[in-house]
């Protein structure tokens, strides 16, 4: 298990904060022997929010050292990072509604990843591009 810890945008900033309902540790597949870190928001429950809703936004893209991305689901799914190969990949369970997780690549090496977000019959998939 990989250990994290949860990254919180406040007005004065990012901070790290302990959640009630963010499990403290997260399965990680490696990448070149690493596992990709990642921080986990949940910021609106699922009751707020319908399939019509179903909405992903990644942010900035192209990205150079971290991107963030964004979902709106109607209720629980996976969001999967891997690289165009497919030799590695970090998945994160989302619980539904608005969440943001945000991923650092500052050791990971330049160039197109994908993301999978899957929450019911709706799936999409993106290509997040890093330029280090």
């Amino acid at each position: 298990m990989q250990r994290i810890r949860i990254a919180v945008f406040v007005l004065s900033g990012w901070g790290f904060l302990g959640l009630q309902g963010c499990a403290p540790e997260v399965p990680a597949t490696p990448l070149l022997g690493k596992a990709l870190p990642y921080s986990h928001v949940q910021t609106a429950g699922p009751t707020q929010t319908t399939a019509a809703d179903f909405n992903v936004v990644a942010y900035p893209n192209p990205f150079r050292y971290s991107i963030t991305i964004n979902t709106n689901t109607a209720g629980p799914g996976q969001l999967q990072v891997s690289d165009a190969q497919g030799a590695f990949s970090q998945r994160v369970e989302l619980q539904g509604g608005q969440e943001e997780v945000r991923f650092d690549f500052t050791d990971f090496p330049s160039g197109t990843y994908w993301c999978e977000v899957k929450s019911g019959n709706q799936v999409t998939r993106m290509a997040l591009l890093c330029t280090q």
